[in-house]
Parts: C-alpha cells; sequence; structure tokens
C-alpha cells in the first residue's frame, strides 16, 4: 500500500481503530477495529466494547493463549485474525461469534478446532494454512454453508470430511484430498462458483468415469499434485499406483476459463492427455504454467500452441534430457510465432538435461505451408536457467528471440560459452564451472560474475558499462579482453565471496 494511502486509512479510521503496545490503552469508547502488538502476550478485556468488529494479531509469537471466556461478550466481532501466534487452543467460546465472517488461524501450534466452530453460521473465510499440529477436521464444519474460502494446505490434516459440495459460494479451496470415508473428488462437480482450487495427495485418489471439472466455468487457478518428497529422497510409487494417478490426472480436465496451472508433484511417465494434445483448445486462456516435479516425463508438453501464455515454468524434471522443438509444438499460427505472448521462461533443478535446441529454420522448412514464417518467442524478456549440471549448451537459434534482455544462468557446470546473442543487456553467469567465454552480445550493458574459474574470455561487447565480478579466478585475464573496449567501463572485482552486485531490482 502507498504511504499516501495508508496514512489517508488511518486519518479516516481514527477515532473507532486502535494498535495496542505496551505504551496505550484501550479507553476509546467507540473502539471498532483493534491490532494488538508483539509487545502484547494476553488479550486484554474487551467486554465494554460492543462495537468491536475485528480483532487483529499477525505474527505475535509472545501471545500463546486465549483465555476460555473472551468470546462470550464479543458476539458482534466479523473479524478475527490470529495468524502466526503461538496459540495451541481454541477456546469453545467462538462458537457465540455467530456473526464472524473471517477467521485466520494460519501457521498457530493448534492442534484442533473445537466442535463449536460448526455454530459460526456466518463464516465465509477460514485459513488454516501451515497448522503443522492439526490433524483433522470437526464434522460440524460441514454445515457452514456460507463458506466461499477454504485454506488446509500445509497442515497434518489426515482427514477431510464428505460435505464440501454442500459449499455452494465456495471460490477458493486449497489443500484438499480424498480420504477414506471423506471427501471425494466427484463433489468438485457441484461448485459452480470455484475459482481457484488446489487439490494435493493426488496418490489417495480413485478414478472416477466423469469429468469432474467440466462445469467449473469460472475456474481460474487449479493446482494438482502428489507428496514427491524432497529432491534426494523422492517418493517412489509403484507401477499400478502410477497407472491409478494417470488415469486420476487424465480425468482431471480443466475448464478453458483457466488461467493458472500448477503441477506440483507428478508420478506418471507422460504429462495428462488434455496438456499433451491441443492445449490450445482445452486451456485457450491459460497465462501461467509451472510443472514441478515431474520427475518421470521424459517429453515436454506443446507448451509453444499456447496464444495466452506469459510465463513457463519447468522444475525438477528429471527423465528430461533433451527438450526439442516437442516444447515449440505447431505454434500459434494466428500469431505467427512460437510461444507468442511468452515473456519469463525458467528452467530449474533440470539435473539430467544435457542438450536444449530450437531448430526453427528445420522446422519451418518441414511445415507445408511456407508461406508464413513463424517468429520465435516474440516477447520472451527473460530466461532463468537454475541448477541444469549437464547442460553443454544454450541454444543455437536462441539469437533469434529478438526480445530478449535479462539472462541468469546459475550451476550450469557443462556450459563453456555464452555466446551471439544480440538483444541481451543483462546477464548473471554464477557457480559455472567449465563456463570460458562470453562473447558477441552487442547490447550488454551489465555484466555479473560469480564463482565461474574457467571464465577468462570476451569479445564483442561494444555497449558493456558495467562489470562485477567475484571469486573468479581468472579475472584480471577477463579483464585484460575488454581492453580495447574498456573506456568507460566500471569494472568492480571481490574475492572471498564478498557480495559486491547490486540490489536486482534496481534492473527490474
Amino acid at each position: 500500500m502507498h504511504d499516501l494511502l495508508r496514512s489517508l486509512g488511518q486519518y479516516l479510521t481514527k477515532d473507532h481503530s486502535l494498535f495496542m503496545n505496551a505504551e496505550s490503552n484501550n479507553s476509546m469508547s467507540n473502539l471498532r477495529r483493534l491490532g494488538i502488538s508483539h509487545a502484547i502476550e494476553e488479550i486484554p478485556p474487551l467486554e465494554e466494547h460492543k462495537c468491536l468488529r475485528s480483532l487483529l494479531l499477525f505474527n505475535n509469537k509472545n501471545f500463546k493463549s486465549i483465555r476460555k471466556d473472551i468470546f462470550r461478550k464479543l458476539e458482534h466481532i466479523r473479524v478475527l485474525v490470529l495468524r502466526g501466534t503461538s496459540i495451541k487452543d481454541i477456546p469453545d467460546s467462538v462458537g457465540n461469534l455467530v456473526l464472524l465472517r473471517l477467521l485466520d488461524l494460519s501457521y498457530t501450534e493448534i492442534n484442533k478446532l473445537p466442535e463449536s466452530t460448526g455454530r459460526l453460521i456466518s463464516l465465509e473465510y477460514l485459513s488454516l494454512l501451515g497448522c503443522r499440529q492439526l490433524d483433522s477436521l470437526p464434522a460440524g464444519l460441514m454445515r457452514l454453508s456460507n463458506i466461499s474460502f477454504l485454506q488446509l494446505d500445509w497442515t497434518a490434516i489426515d482427514h477431510v470430511p464428505k460435505g464440501i459440495a454442500k459449499f455452494q459460494q465456495l471460490y477458493s479451496l486449497k489443500g484438499v484430498f480424498e480420504s477414506g470415508t471423506g471427501f471425494r473428488l466427484d463433489e468438485l462437480r457441484r461448485l459452480p462458483n470455484i475459482q481457484r482450487l488446489w487439490v494435493q495427495q493426488l496418490e489417495k485418489a480413485a478414478p472416477v468415469g466423469e469429468l469432474v471439472l467440466k462445469n467449473s466455468h469460472n475456474l481460474r487457478e487449479l493446482r494438482l499434485g502428489c507428496t514427491m518428497g524432497s529432491t534426494g529422497e523422492r517418493t517412489r510409487y509403484q507401477t499400478g499406483v502410477v497407472e491409478r494417478i494417470q488415469q486420476v490426472f487424465d480425468m482431471l480436465i480443466p475448464s478453458p476459463s483457466l488461467v493458472y496451472i500448477y503441477i506440483d508433484g507428478f508420478p506418471g511417465i507422460r504429462f495428462p492427455e488434455w496438456l499433451c494434445s491441443e492445449p490450445e483448445l482445452n486451456m485457450p486462456s491459460l497465462c501461467h504454467m509451472h510443472l514441478n516435479e515431474c520427475i518421470s516425463c521424459s517429453v515436454l508438453p506443446p507448451a509453444g500452441q499456447m496464444p495466452e501464455l506469459l510465463v513457463l515454468h519447468i522444475k525438477g524434471a528429471d527423465e528430461v534430457v533433451t527438450i526439442g522443438t516437442e516444447l515449440l509444438g505447431k505454434g500459434v499460427r494466428s500469431a505467427a510465432a512460437f510461444f507468442p505472448k511468452l515473456e519469463l521462461l525458467r528452467l530449474v533443478s533440470m539435473g539430467n538435461l544435457e542438450k536444449w535446441s530450437l531448430n526453427i529454420r528445420n522446422m519451418c522448412g518441414d511445415m507445408e505451408d511456407n508461406s508464413q514464417q513463424l517468429s520465435l518467442m516474440p516477447c520472451l524478456k527473460r530466461l532463468l536457467l537454475f541448477d541444469c549440471p549437464k547442460l553443454r549448451a544454450l541454444p543455437q537459434d536462441m539469437y533469434m528471440i529478438v526480445n530478449l534482455k535479462r539472462i541468469h544462468i546459475e550451476g550450469a557446470h557443462k556450459l563453456q560459452e555464452v555466446v551471439d546473442l544480440p538483444a541481451v543487456v543483462w546477464l548473471k553467469v554464477k557457480n559455472n564451472t567449465c563456463l570460458r567465454r562470453i562473447s558477441n552480445l552487442c547490447k550488454l550493458q551489465d555484466l555479473f560474475a560469480q564463482d565461474c574459474p574457467m571464465l577468462d574470455h570476451t569479445e564483442n561487447l561494444c555497449s558493456l558499462k558495467r562489470v562485477y565480478m567475484i571469486d573468479c579466478l581468472h579475472a584480471q585475464v577477463f579483464r585484460n579482453c575488454l581492453a580495447e573496449e574498456e573506456q568507460g567501463i566500471l569494472v568492480h572485482v571481490a574475492t572471498d565471496g564478498h557480495n559486491i552486485f547490486p540490489d536486482e531490482s534496481l534492473y527490474n
């Protein structure tokens, strides 16, 4: 929030809002909103404040308990935020807050919700995000028909009760999963207003014979995932379980309204059919695609066919050895381009990726209709390559990406050169053990290099203005290569890990 807007808000609410710290008091007669600072360890008596509507505590680890009767006299409260506090128990008296609309218990240490929460008939927003000690939900929660926002992810909950389909106002559901006699995926069919849906632990789900998201015409964000474990300790599933998971993912065909797709953990050997075959028809409005920990898929989907895609993020695709024209697909003929609107491309933790090629010239030559050449990523501005230790070279056709301004390459230990990128103005290379050469970047203005022990050669960096080098053994040799072009170049060299890089946000 801009400081001026914050000041305006404070001025307009100064007669009925209070932020309480150790020095302040709560003598305000018409108090409606009360925020409590880190210095306060207990909610003061509030019974006299009949007008109180909002009680807010954020990240107060000193706050560890609530008096059992605290809510008996506060029946007019609409908003209760205890986020990030150290409380372990919610008193039964919370059920008295029949006008409560928002309850945020995120990142608290509660281990259960009282059954009285089933009496919060006005509740619309409930967040239990990050409640690591919470292992169950009260059955009475399913009676709260006005719920429109429910967040359950990053908890220890092992059972989601059946009945979520009763929440007809629900627009955001995060962290739900199938469990025993509880929630089932087919309940999603009866949520007409759902806009944001995160389904996890899909290894527990059973495939059903219907497309459960086909009526979700307002769905904008979908996150699907299985439990995969950490990179060093991947969860491995038996063949039969993998086949069942594959069937479940194939069944979850999203609505054409989808804008964001996140796949967070997928052990199948191929991506879901709706992502591999004509994804531009299944998700014509998709802008963000995030494929994380799809550990057994060796072939990436044809994301280059997506007409509206702005961001593509691929992480932890362990089986991908080569990225080729399959990622480009057939392109978008109406826009005469592959990835016509893509602005950001990230490849992260691709441990076995050795070769990345675009071959756009050969593709255009093989197309039946050569009257229209397709351009390559005409809007791409940023490329990030993190932890791709076996990648030997950047694509030769990358020079055809005419608007690529920023590149960050880190942990590409087989990469030997960064060359022939005429549009790049900002380059950061870090921890690339075999990188020797940076050449023919005629518009490059800012170069950042760190932990690149072999880097010793450069040429044709005629627009270079600033160079920052940290722990590069041949920094002086590299600098000598700049001698003929060094007039006006600002060069900074440091060793022993001293960070001399300026804040990268200054370049955004």
